[in-house]
Formats: structure tokens, C-alpha cells, sequence
């Protein structure tokens, strides 16, 4: 059965890290996660911490460089914010201009977003960051390589709680949308929303509506809104500096379901960087977490008061302490080397390489002999 939904307290730790070692864990820890709003990445190594791929590539050169020739400083440039800028720019011109060479003009243009986006999902090196709305799909993704006997992990964001740092950005775009246009808000409704006619809803509607939590959380909510109005902020962010957009490292949602048929299979959403710094240090700072490179997987760094239980293992755990896991910020789920109950669960959900992967690839991963 599933827990009542706790009301929210301001005492609860903000990061908890959670050890499961048998499917009754993993049935339990899910049923509480359930009850909110969560995002979530697998990860085949639990070592591993959340950088995009533009983090990982860069430290990869930086390694490569380090042991060729011996001398740290050869490989100074780029630890650089800017020089991955330089590089993330490269790959969307690079991208826009084969898209435009091969399809001759077969497709629709992509915007900027939109090409970062089908980068990233098939494996380009972008500030971008895969995520999805299903704990039992990012299963799928930690467990997908079968033999490595190693700690595995799921990481997970609440994705309201995400939602809910994002609300000054959000009303400053509206305002300047509306005075830069000439429009009031009924008409940027209809404009990014791509509503016909909002003339059904009273003015009563939306004066309680209007410039209030009702606004941000539920009407634009309901409307999609929210989604069409962090794509737009995003592509400001790659044509500008972050001062002159005036989003500084923030992390934004960007959902993209009817661009790609693997995308809305694998019920999927990316994170954007407004700034091409650590991922990590971006989600701390919104979340409003201390940040410190060297202590990135400490769940002591997250948390601020010293002494709060923030590590739980085992389903007796779980239950027990269902309320610091269902209002944390973040979570990290550690599977034991010893937790061998994902092919059952994920046969359960009917989750297989070719649910996930809709196409030849599919087709050729769920094909095994082994």
C-alpha cells in the first residue's frame, strides 16, 4: 500500500541516498517515490556523478593531454568555461549544417534546441542531460549492460520541486514577451500555447489565475506552457551570454515527446545548462545546495544540518523514514552487487531493448543468446 503523502517540512534532508539490495527493496522504495513527482538516469556504475557529455568529453581530452605529454599545464585551456562554449557551439553549427547538406530540404529546419536535442539522444556531445519519467525505464538503463558484477545506481530529481525554482525566470519572460510584442498575457497564451481562442475563459478566470502560484503550477501546467516557454529561454541562452539573457546557471526541463518515436518510448525529457559549468554545481545552486567539486558523491555536502539521517538501506529503512525520502530534492538509489531481481521486474513492466529502442536497433539488442 502506498504511504500517505507527507506534508512538506523544511527540517527533511534536501539529498538522501538509499541502498537496495533485493527486489522488496526496490518494490517499496518505488511505491514511496511514486507518490511525487520525480525524474530519474540510470547509471551502470554507482561511481559515476551526473555530468553531461560535454563534461565527460572535456575531462577525457584533458586526461588524454595530461599523460601524453606529462605536463598538466598543456592542458589548461581546456578546463575553461568558455572553451566548452566555443565547443558546444561548434556541434549545433556542425549539426545544423550536415542536417541541412543531407536532407535537402526534405525536413523542417530545426531550431537550436531542437538540434541539441536529437545530438544528444543519439550520442553527441552536448550541455544536455537524459533523464525520464519512469524509475523502471532508468532501471532498464542501469542494468542494460549485463556483465559487470560493480555497483549500479539510479539518480533522481523531483522534478516539481524543480519546476517550482523556475518561476522567476519564467514570469520575467512573460513580461518581457508581452511588452516586446504589444500583447497582453491572453494573447501570449494563445501565441506559444498555440490556443485558438481564449475567449471561452472569463476574466474572473484568469484574474485568479494571473501573476500567482495558480499561474506557473497549474494553468500553464495544464496548457503545456511551462515546456514551450523553457525551450524558448533555452534557445536565448545559445544565442546569448547568460547575462544578457538573464539566466544564470539554472537548469531547465525540455520536453520533446512527438520529436522522436525512442524519445516518447522511453517517456524521456533532457536538462539544459543555462551556463556551461558542472551539472552538478548548476542543480546544487538551484536547489540552493552547497557545491564542492572534490565531494560531488558525499551525501554530507548536500545536506547542511550535521547529523540528519540521510542514508537508508533496506526496506524496513524505507518505510520507516518514508518522509525524508519523499520531500528530499534529490536522490540517489545504490544498487548492491548482490541485487540480481532487475530481469524479473523489467519482464513485469514489459520493458525490453525493443519497447525501449522502436526500430532496427531494437530489433538487434533484444536479440540474445546468452
Amino acid at each position: 500500500m502506498r504511504p500517505a503523502v507527507p506534508p512538506p517540512d523544511i527540517n527533511y534532508p534536501k539529498v538522501v541516498f538509499c541502498k537496495v539490495n533485493t527486489s522488496e527493496d526496490y518494490y517499496a522504495l518505488s511505491g514511496i517515490l511514486s507518490t511525487g513527482e520525480w525524474i530519474y538516469r540510470g547509471h551502470e556504475n554507482s561511481k559515476w556523478l551526473l555530468e553531461n557529455s560535454l563534461e565527460r568529453a572535456r575531462k577525457s581530452k584533458v586526461a588524454y593531454i595530461k599523460a601524453k605529454y606529462n605536463n598538466p599545464n598543456n592542458a589548461s585551456s581546456l578546463r575553461s568555461f568558455d572553451m566548452l562554449g566555443i565547443a558546444g557551439n561548434y556541434y549545433i553549427h556542425e549539426f545544423h549544417a550536415i542536417q541541412a547538406y543531407k536532407s535537402r530540404s526534405h525536413q523542417k529546419n530545426l531550431s537550436n534546441i531542437e538540434a541539441l536535442c536529437n545530438l544528444q539522444h543519439y550520442g553527441g556531445k552536448t550541455r544536455l542531460l537524459d533523464f525520464t519519467f519512469s524509475v523502471n525505464l532508468a532501471l532498464f538503463f542501469a542494468f542494460e549492460n549485463k556483465y559487470i558484477y560493480q555497483e549500479r545506481c539510479i539518480w533522481g530529481i523531483n522534478y516539481k520541486d524543480l519546476k517550482s525554482t523556475l518561476k522567476d525566470p519564467f514570469y520575467k519572460f512573460v513580461e518581457k514577451e508581452c511588452k516586446n510584442k504589444n500583447i497582453n498575457y491572453i494573447e501570449l497564451i494563445e501565441d506559444i500555447s498555440k490556443i485558438k481562442d481564449c475567449s471561452e475563459l472569463s476574466d474572473e478566470d484568469f484574474g485568479k489565475y494571473m501573476y500567482c502560484d495558480l499561474l506557473y503550477d497549474e494553468f500553464c501546467d495544464k496548457i503545456y506552457m511551462q515546456n514551450e516557454i523553457y525551450k524558448q529561454i533555452a534557445e536565448e541562452c545559445i544565442h546569448e551570454s547568460e547575462e544578457e539573457s538573464g539566466c544564470k546557471d539554472l537548469i531547465l526541463p525540455i520536453e520533446m515527446p512527438d520529436q522522436n518515436p525512442r524519445i516518447s518510448a522511453q517517456n524521456g525529457l533532457f536538462l539544459f545548462t543555462t551556463s556551461f559549468k558542472p551539472f552538478s554545481e548548476c542543480l546544487c545552486k538551484q536547489f540552493g545546495l552547497k557545491w564542492e567539486e572534490n565531494k560531488k558523491n558525499c551525501p554530507e555536502l548536500y545536506n547542511e544540518r550535521k547529523g540528519e539521517k540521510c542514508f537508508f538501506e533496506g526496506i524496513n529503512d524505507f518505510q520507516q523514514h518514508y518522509k525524508n525520502i519523499w520531500n528530499a530534492k534529490i536522490i540517489k538509489i545504490v544498487f548492491s552487487e548482490k541485487f540480481d531481481d532487475e530481469k524479473n521486474i523489467l519482464t513485469a513492466s514489459n520493458i525490453n531493448a525493443y519497447t525501449i529502442y522502436p526500430d532496427n536497433v531494437g530489433i538487434a539488442k533484444s536479440i540474445e543468446y546468452w
